[in-house]
């Protein structure tokens, strides 16, 4: 039970930061090179995709 809560907490918290400085990252090279929502758009996608894998790469490492 406790893995569980941990598992979903440190998942929370890797979705969450990820998303995070995905926006701001790609809201910074919006605003630096011009683009208007290109590169916040590609943040957003950024993070998601590694939230996947790192959800990915912790289930298959735990023992189910």
């Amino acid at each position: 039970m406790q893995s569980a809560v941990s598992f979903a907490l440190e998942f929370g918290f890797t979705v969450a930061l990820t998303l995070f400085l995905g926006v701001r990252g790609g809201g910074w090279a919006d605003t630096y090179f011009g683009f208007a929502p290109l590169f916040t758009l590609l943040g957003i996608f950024f993070a998601l995709g590694l939230s996947g894998f790192w959800t990915y790469r912790k289930l298959r490492s735990m023992k189910l």
